[in-house]
């Protein structure tokens, strides 16, 4: 397979393990596509918000809230990352188990 080449649904369904033949398949698919339960940098968005709202000098312009970001993001410690990544499959299946309804994630 071409390394820029999008995956099919039929091999995307093979490396979930998903089988074909049901109708709820492609409905997962959909919802798998866009969940935010499959996507971590929501949840470093989230992360990041949050230590926005815990400054003690909140930004007052654009300026300040470039500066802002780009301090507390760097801040974010390592092992966050580390464990969005490690969180993957867990949540994979559990998008799966819930038919690509949100999760506990």
């Amino acid at each position: 397979m071409p390394k820029n080449s999008e995956l099919t649904e039929a091999v995307r369904g093979k490396i979930l393990g998903l089988r074909a033949g049901g109708s709820s398949i492609p409905k997962i698919y959909k919802a798998l596509k866009v969940s935010p339960d499959l996507n971590p940098i929501e949840h470093l968005w989230n992360e990041l918000e949050r230590r926005l709202k815990n400054l003690k000098k909140h930004p007052k312009n654009a300026t300040e809230l470039e500066i802002a970001l780009k301090e507390e993001w760097s801040l974010i410690p390592h092992k966050t990352y580390s464990k969005l990544i490690e969180s993957m499959p867990r949540r994979l299946e559990a998008c799966i188990s819930n038919n690509g309804w949100p999760t506990q994630y």
